[in-house]
Order: structure tokens, then C-alpha cells, then sequence
């Protein structure tokens, strides 16, 4: 086992690649030690069970990983490249953390799992294509994390992966299109949290069961009313996120919000068809809700919401409704300086005096011939 920890004065320098041939190396953990280099493609051979490099300045290739392998990191680095097709072939992973790297090219080579790992963490690289390649049965464990944000992903969301129990769904800056398989979620154990933020999805909200405890659905083009959510007081009931920013919702806001006493953040910004007055129990002074925007709706106030903003962290904006014209001053008849269709005397004064002046000139211009 060996392990490294930051520092700015003494980085590590280039990865020796004959570390790899210790028969006993077991764990190998260096993170954040300004490490650089590559990896040996192929570490089938080795006995690691731990490969932890995450933030240094790695590049290079995925490498082949080995049966014994359980953990493999490699965060915050300059990898590129396909990841090779038998890369996870003979792998037992349950730990899978690549984020922040430029890897590319479809996910085939995640079909290759015999086990999906429990923690799948591929963010912010180009993985493009489909997410129907994958056999979602595969996962290892429950509950567990799938995470492909900020990539180049097409297609729609597979019903299969939605129903995976206490899921954790990371799928925001994509390019998924369809609508959300809602109806797959199971209703004893859905979705932990859903980012499906910033793609282009369609069609409605239909939750009707529990709510992920971090629902974020902003930037999509989400249309119709939001559902009655069930909220029965038991730990899977825990909404603590609701976000819908930039979509075309309408409606009213469902009322069944108040009975969830534990939700701390509502996000509905720019749905101008969002109407009616906001419930008023969700902002006691007992309540834990402590953000709560919705810009450019046709929302109401609800009474009673300036004494529950004081002295909170928030950050309201409230659609207020439009201002009356201001009204056009009547003139008063008893007032000398007015006539009677309202138009200012000094306005037939400034007239009269315009008149006078153009006849002296004409009279002085005839005097001078």
C-alpha cells in the first residue's frame, strides 16, 4: 500500500510505471501530489484492489483494468481517448470515478461490466450517444449512483434505468430529447435524486408516487401542470430540492406541497403560465424552506411571506402583480390657469405674443423700403 498527500513545494513528478510490477502493491493513493505521466495500458495483471489519482496531471489512455480492482479513481485529470471496449471485461469495480477528463466515444464498453459498479461518476468528458447500450439489471447494489452530466448524450432516458431503486441520477448538460419515463419509477423506492437539467426532454411532470429528495428539471421544454406530490412522512418522502426553472409549465402549484414540511428549496423561475397564489403554509415560521424563487410567473404573493423571509438566508422573487397607470390629471375648472378641454392658457398667451412679433417685423420691413 502505498499513498501520497498534497504539496505545493515537493510534487511527485512523472508516474513510474514500475510500480505497477510490485508483486504485493495492493493500494496505490496519491492524490493531489502534482503527479504526471501516464498509466500502463493494461493492469489486469497487477493485484490492485484501490487505484486512487484524482486532481494531478495525468494524461494518456484508459487503461485495461484487472479482476482484483474494486476502487479506481482517476478525477481531475487530462486523460483522453476511447475508453478500449474490454476495459471493464474481467473488472469487479464498484467504485468507477473518472470525471473532469476528456474521455470520449459511445458507452459500449460499459456493456462490458459483468456487475455495473455502484458509484458510475463520468462527468463534465464527451461520452456521446445512446444510454440504451447499457444492461441497467447489472447494477452491483442499491442504492447506488449513475452519473453522466455535462457530456454529449442523445436519445431518450431508458425506462429500465429509472427503475432502478434509490438511484441517484446524474444526467444534466446533454442533449437528451423524449419525454421522462416517469411511470417506471418504483413507487416504494424511487429515485434519490434526478438532475435531468439542461437537456431538451418534453411532455409533463407525472410523478404520482414519492418525489426524489433533489428534483432538478430547469432548461427543458416541460409543458402541463405539476402533479399532486404524496408525501406521507416516511424517509422516502424527503423532497428537499424542487427546481423547474425555464420551462413552459401552467397551472397552479399544487397545495399538497404544504403536508412536506422538510423541503428547503422551490425553483420555479420563467414558467409565465404558472398562476394562482402559492400556498402559504410552506412559509411559517416553523417551515425549513429557506430559498424560494419564481421570477417571471404569474404567481402571487402569499400573505404573510416578508415577516418569513426576515432574518433567512433566501432569495425571493415574487411575480408582483402590474402597477396601475398612473391617472392623467384633470384640470380644475376654477383654476384660472386652465381652460376648459384642459389645455393650459400661457399655451394661447405664448400664441398671441408670436403673432404681435411677426406683424412688427412685417411693419418694420415695410418702413425701410
Amino acid at each position: 500500500q502505498l499513498s501520497g498527500s498534497y504539496s505545493n513545494h515537493c510534487p511527485f513528478g512523472p508516474l513510474v510505471h514500475d510500480i505497477f510490477d510490485l508483486p504485493y502493491l495492493t493500494e496505490l493513493t496519491l492524490n493531489r501530489v502534482g503527479i504526471s505521466g501516464t498509466l500502463p495500458s493494461d493492469l489486469s495483471k497487477t493485484r490492485l484492489v484501490t487505484l486512487s489519482l484524482p486532481s494531478n496531471s495525468l494524461s494518456g489512455s484508459f487503461p485495461v483494468i484487472g479482476p482484483t480492482m474494486n476502487s479506481l479513481s482517476l478525477n481531475n485529470n487530462s486523460f483522453s481517448g476511447f475508453i478500449p471496449s474490454n476495459a471493464f471485461a474481467s473488472a469487479r469495480l464498484t467504485i468507477l470515478q473518472i470525471s473532469v477528463n476528456n474521455f470520449h466515444g459511445d458507452l459500449t464498453p460499459f456493456q462490458s461490466f459483468a456487475k455495473i459498479p455502484s458509484q458510475v461518476d463520468c462527468n463534465s468528458n464527451y461520452f456521446n450517444g445512446s444510454l440504451d447500450v447499457i444492461d441497467y439489471s447489472k447494477f452491483s447494489q442499491c442504492p447506488c449512483s449513475f452519473g453522466f452530466t455535462d457530456n454529449l448524450l442523445t436519445g431518450t432516458i431508458p425506462k429500465e434505468l429509472m427503475a432502478i431503486e434509490h438511484l441517484n441520477l446524474y444526467l444534466g448538460r446533454n442533449r437528451l430529447t423524449g419525454t421522462i419515463p416517469f411511470e417506471a419509477s418504483s413507487s416504494k423506492a424511487p429515485p434519490a435524486r434526478l438532475y435531468l437539467n439542461d437537456n431538451f426532454l418534453t411532455g409533463s411532470i407525472q410523478y404520482q408516487a414519492y418525489w426524489p429528495s433533489y428534483t432538478v428539471l430547469d432548461n427543458n421544454n416541460l409543458t402541463g401542470s405539476l402533479p399532486d406530490a404524496y408525501f406521507p412522512g416516511d424517509s422516502h418522502s424527503i423532497l428537499a430540492t424542487f427546481s423547474v426553472m425555464n420551462n413552459s409549465i401552467s397551472g397552479t402549484f399544487p397545495v399538497s406541497f404544504e403536508n412536506n414540511t422538510r423541503i428547503q428549496a422551490i425553483h420555479l423561475d420563467n414558467n409565465p403560465l404558472l398562476e394562482g397564489d402559492f400556498p402559504s403554509d410552506l412559509i411559517t415560521v416553523d417551515s425549513n424552506l429557506i430559498v424560494l424563487t419564481f421570477a417571471n410567473t404569474s404567481l402571487t404573493c402569499p400573505s404573510g411571506w416578508e415577516s418569513w423571509a426576515k432574518g433567512k438566508s433566501t432569495s425571493c422573487a415574487f411575480q408582483s402583480p402590474p402597477s396601475p397607470p398612473a391617472p392623467v390629471p384633470t384640470p380644475d375648472p376654477g383654476d384660472s390657469s386652465s381652460s376648459g378641454d384642459g389645455v393650459s392658457a400661457s399655451y394661447y398667451v405664448a400664441i398671441s405674443l408670436s403673432f404681435v412679433i411677426i406683424i412688427l417685423s412685417i411693419g418694420i420691413c415695410v418702413a425701410s423700403l
